[in-house]
C-alpha cells in the first residue's frame, strides 16, 4: 500500500506542474518516477503467482482445523487482495474479524482491523477507516508490535494526507519513520520521507518536499 499510495500522490497533476517549474524538483521526481516504474513492473509480474496462491489458500479454508488458522488464511487472503481487489479484501477481513472477536483472538482482531481501515479507506469511507485503523493501533500497542503499530501510523498519516491535513498526516508520518529508524528498516524509512515530501509538494511548500525527496531517494 505504500507504494501505491506513493504513486497516487506523487504522479498527480500538481506534482507535474511544480516538476515544470523546478529544475531541481524534475530531476529528482525523474529518478522516483522510474523506481516506481520498476517496482510495479516487477509487481505485475508477481501477480499470476499470487493467483496461485489465492486459490491455494481458498483450498485451505475447507480443510483448516482451527479457528485461528482460518484467521490467519482469511487475513492472507485480504492482504493479497488489498490492491486488485478491493471489494473481495475487505470481505475476508470483515469475515476475519467476526472471528477473531468470538475466539477472543487479538493478533487476528489488530490485523483484521488494519485491512478493514486499508481497504475502507480506498473506498471514501474516511471516517469508518479511521476507527478501524485506531483499533488496530491500540491493539498492536498492547502486542507490542512496534513494526505494525509503525504501520499503522503510516496508514492513518496516509488518511490525514489524502484530506489535505498537513498537520495531521505528518505527526502520525513522524511516529512512524521514528520507529521505522529505531528498527533500521531503510525502505520503510524512504517510502515516509517521500509521503512527506509529497503532502508537501502538494500543498504548495516546495522548499520543504525537496528536502524529503531528497532523503526518499538516498
Amino acid at each position: 500500500m505504500e507504494l501505491i499510495f506513493c504513486v497516487q500522490r506523487t504522479i498527480c497533476p500538481i506534482f507535474i506542474s511544480a516538476m515544470q517549474s523546478m529544475p531541481t524538483l524534475k530531476r529528482l521526481a525523474s529518478t522516483i518516477f522510474v523506481s516506481l516504474v520498476v517496482q510495479f513492473h516487477i509487481s505485475a509480474e508477481v501477480f499470476p503467482a499470487q493467483e496461485q496462491e489465492d486459490i491455494s489458500l481458498v483450498m485451505a479454508l475447507d480443510t483448516v482445523q482451527t479457528q485461528t488458522g482460518k484467521v490467519d488464511i482469511l487475513l492472507a487472503l485480504a492482504d493479497n487482495n488489498i490492491s486488485k481487489d478491493l471489494q473481495q479484501a475487505i470481505g475476508y477481513a470483515e469475515e476475519a474479524l467476526k472471528i477473531s472477536e468470538s475466539i477472543d483472538y487479538p493478533d487476528g482482531i489488530a490485523a483484521a482491523n488494519k485491512f478493514l481501515g486499508m481497504g475502507l479507506a480506498e473506498t471514501g469511507a474516511f471516517v469508518e477507516a479511521l476507527d478501524h485503523l485506531t483499533l488496530a493501533l491500540d491493539q498492536y500497542e498492547k502486542l507490542g508490535d512496534s513494526l505494525e503499530v509503525a504501520n499503522v501510523y503510516n496508514s492513518l498519516g496516509n488518511q490525514y494526507s489524502y484530506g489535505d491535513n498537513v498537520v495531521e498526516a505528518r505527526r502520525y508520518y513522524d511516529r512512524s519513520l521514528e520507529i521505522y529508524e529505531n528498527l533500521k528498516i531503510p525502505e520503510k524509512i524512504s517510502a515516509i520521507n517521500n509521503n512527506i515530501g509529497t503532502i508537501y509538494l502538494d500543498n504548495g511548500m516546495a522548499d520543504s518536499a525537496l528536502i524529503y525527496l531528497e532523503k526518499a531517494k538516498s
